[in-house]
């Protein structure tokens, strides 16, 4: 006789918008996409090189479901490298869509490192005080500094006080009180390092 045979079939899952950047940093990204109606519960598929998928030699991750727009943070990113980034959803069957359109986005140059040898020298006549320190002694080259300075008795709370190309910064109009001061490295692209 007649058999009835039951089951879910699934049509193919729409392929989701192009990937965005929302941020860059040294070392991650944080991307969107649009999910492109694709019903709630679709898995998501990530898919990131640095060839741009010509090689063959990419990694690829499930970075859940949803709907609208989806955010994904991307960490563990080597600095100053190019990546591209492409999507793809899949449907109840486990078959991917297309990829989306790829996107290129370079991470920033690596942070210098923190300045080193940081002393001063007060001038009572001038009111004013000499700040020096040396370069960072590694790490990216400092394009220039930020000089933070703090003043007796809030020892943990610094406020920006100026900026320097070179490895000297005149502070002026001082009173005759205890100042402590903190510097840190600016690469090119204004990533900022430890203090």
């Amino acid at each position: 006789g007649p058999r009835n045979c039951f089951g879910a079939l699934y049509t193919l899952a729409n392929i989701p918008g192009a990937p965005a950047v929302v941020s860059v940093s040294s070392y991650s990204l944080v991307i969107t996409w649009n999910a492109d109606s694709n019903p709630p519960g679709t898995p998501h598929e990530l898919n990131i090189s640095t060839d741009d998928f010509q090689s063959g030699s990419s990694a690829s991750a499930s970075v859940g479901s949803g709907t609208g727009n989806m955010y994904v943070n991307i960490p563990g990113l080597s600095a100053g490298t190019t990546y591209y980034i492409r999507t793809r959803a899949i449907n109840g069957d486990s078959i991917p869509s297309s990829y989306s359109s790829s996107l290129s986005v370079k991470t920033f140059a690596a942070p210098p490192e923190a300045p080193g040898s940081l002393a001063a020298a007060y001038d009572p006549a001038g009111v004013k005080l000499a700040v020096f320190w040396s370069a960072p002694y590694s790490g990216t080259p400092a394009a220039f500094y930020n000089i933070f300075r703090v003043v007796e008795p809030f020892p943990a709370v610094f406020s920006p006080v100026g900026t320097s190309t070179a490895t000297y910064y005149e502070d002026t109009g001082l009173q005759s009180t205890t100042f402590y001061y903190a510097v840190s490295a600016l690469n090119s692209e204004g990533v900022e390092g430890p203090r």
